[in-house]
């Protein structure tokens, strides 16, 4: 009886010490990311889902052990919104409430003692927070552009030079030539889309003749 009871003891820490980790594992990528939930969030979360868990399975038979279950999901909704912020022009935290509900269905593993199986989880996240940092740290990476534009007219420049302001080109170079029609060189930083929304605008525009790249 004794040991029995020691026995379930130690699963029951087992559980509770791996959803832990998993939680303070995930909360410090979150936390390093200045991100609103932090370690101690995501650790009591999965710790949560763990024990809620764990007592559905421990549960004497005719009772249901996936209603405990169906109400840590509800539960979890309810938590990742109110990580959601919403002001007049963006939406943040979608993200972290996502990465909330992820957290606590690995809880939820580890309570049904699908150990491995979280850990394997847990290693997912994290390569794909890595890919998805390496995206958009290339993202906003400034590289160097050549471009020709050719204006109709002279009093077209104030325009273009607008353009340039409006879209935080790091000008490098830039010269420009008269005669049938008013040509601009010009060699400038900025980043892929940046760049590709100045074309844009430039092609779209009824003051350019010709844009080159």
């Amino acid at each position: 009886m004794f040991s029995l009871i020691e026995e379930l003891n130690i699963v029951f820490i087992l559980k509770c010490v791996i959803s832990l980790v998993i939680g303070f594992v995930l909360g410090i990528e979150r936390e390093y990311r200045a991100k609103p939930a932090g370690i101690k969030t995501y650790a009591m979360i999965c710790l949560g889902a763990t024990i809620f868990t764990h007592m559905s399975i421990s549960m004497a038979f005719p009772a249901d052990p996936s209603r405990i279950a169906a109400q840590i999901v509800s539960g979890l909704g309810f938590i990742g919104a109110g990580a959601i912020f919403q002001s007049k022009r963006m939406i943040t935290g979608l993200t972290t409430a996502a990465t909330l509900w992820v957290v606590g269905s690995l809880g939820v593993l580890v309570g049904m003692e699908y150990y491995v199986e979280s850990f394997i989880c847990l290693g997912f996240i994290y390569v794909y927070f890595l890919i998805t940092r390496l995206i958009q740290n290339n993202k906003h990476r400034r590289f160097k552009f050549n471009t020709t534009i050719k204006l109709f007219n002279e009093s077209d420049i104030d325009w273009f030079d607008m353009q340039v302001k409006h879209f935080k080109l790091s000008i490098i170079s830039k010269s420009i030539q008269k005669s049938d029609c008013i040509s601009i060189q010009m060699t400038y930083l900025t980043t892929d889309n940046r760049n590709e929304e100045f074309i844009k605008t430039l092609i779209l525009n009824e003051y350019v003749k010709e844009v080159t790249q």
